[in-house]
C-alpha cells in the first residue's frame, strides 16, 4: 500500500501520526539499550567522596566507550538517572572504580548513593547468575532546579578496576 493511500484511509485525527511509530520505537529501544548498556557490561562506579578527591571535571583519559541517555524526568522531583557496579564470576564486588563528573548540570544537581540493584549480564555471559539478587552498586540522582522547565546535560566518567573507562552524557528533559 502507498503512503497516499495509507494516509487517505487514516482517519483524520491519526494522519499526522501515520508512519512515526516505527521512529518513536526506535528511539526508545535506543535509549533502553543506552540505560542498560553499562549494567550488561559490568559496569561500576565509586562512592562521593573519591569522585571529590578526584575533582570535577579534570579527567583527561581516552574513553572505552561513550554513552548518552536521553531520560525525561520531573520538575524537583530526584529520580535515578544511573546505576553502576561491576562483578565478578562468583557476584563478588570488583571494587568500586572513580566517578568524575566532567560536566555539572546547569539546571540542577546530581547526587550518588550506594547502595544495591540488580545487574543485567547476557545469557552468556559467566556472570549471569548474579542478575538472580541485589548486588552493590553505586546509584546516580538528578534532581532539577525548583521550577525549572526545559533541557539539562551532565556528563560523568567512570574508571573501573579493570583500566578501561567509560563516558556517560545524560541529556535530561524536565517536564
Amino acid at each position: 500500500m502507498s503512503e497516499a493511500t495509507r494516509l487517505a484511509l487514516a482517519p483524520a485525527r491519526f494522519g499526522p501520526h501515520v508512519g512515526k511509530m516505527p521512529d518513536e520505537v526506535r528511539t526508545f529501544l535506543v535509549c533502553a539499550y543506552t540505560l542498560l548498556l553499562p549494567v550488561v557490561l559490568g559496569c561500576a562506579t565509586n562512592d562521593q567522596s573519591s569522585m571529590q578527591s578526584a575533582g570535577v571535571g579534570q579527567s583527561n583519559e581516552s574513553y572505552s566507550f561513550t554513552y548518552t541517555s536521553t531520560i525525561a524526568t520531573a520538575v524537583g522531583i530526584v529520580q535515578r538517572v544511573g546505576t553502576f557496579l561491576s562483578l565478578n564470576p562468583d557476584c563478588t564486588p570488583e571494587g568500586y572504580p572513580k566517578i568524575v563528573v566532567l560536566t555539572p548540570p546547569a539546571h540542577g544537581t546530581l547526587s550518588f548513593e550506594q547502595g544495591t540493584a540488580y545487574s543485567n549480564y547476557a545469557k552468556d555471559d559467566q556472570r549471569y547468575e548474579c542478575n538472580k539478587h541485589p548486588s552493590p552498586a553505586t546509584l546516580v540522582y538528578y534532581q532539577s532546579n525548583p521550577g525549572y522547565v526545559g533541557s539539562d546535560v551532565t556528563i560523568i566518567a567512570t574508571t573501573y578496576p579493570r583500566g578501561w573507562s567509560t563516558k556517560t552524557t545524560y541529556n535530561l528533559i524536565v517536564k
